[in-house]
């Protein structure tokens, strides 16, 4: 018993641990969100499909940095699996070498390929970045 209850909080500790990463940068490659196309760009396809017409910045203001992280660990899953037609794509750093990509839209967002509802704040801070 003794020994389930030590395991218990190892992992408790270690998992706190992990949530502490902090994000150290972020590539952000993105074109105007009001661009139409005639077929959803999937995350994917996306830098072939934009290739001239993509911008890029690296940022590595900790301002901008703590509110991502802000609305990154709040994002809850969509579970009618929307895919976004993508207009911005991001690659999320942290200082334990972790990399995430973030795919967005106006309507939504794919965090590691799953589908997640977007916040009004979240799409804000994307565009800010632009």
């Amino acid at each position: 018993m003794k020994n389930r209850l030590l395991l218990v909080l190892f992992l408790m500790a270690f998992s706190c641990r992990a949530q502490e990463s902090k994000i150290t940068k972020v590539n952000i490659r993105y074109v105007d969100f009001e661009i139409e196309t005639f077929y959803t760009i999937k995350c994917d396809d996306f830098e072939t499909r934009f290739g001239k017409e993509m911008k890029h910045k690296t940022l590595y203001d900790s301002s901008l940095l703590v509110s991502l992280k802000y609305f990154l660990n709040k994002m809850k899953c969509d579970h009618k699996g929307y895919v976004p037609d993508v207009r911005a794509k991001l690659e999320v750093y942290y200082n334990n070498r972790k990399t995430r990509v973030l795919c967005v839209s106006e309507l939504g967002v794919q965090l590691e390929g799953k589908s997640m509802l977007i916040n009004k704040g979240f799409l804000d801070l994307i565009k800010s970045m632009e």
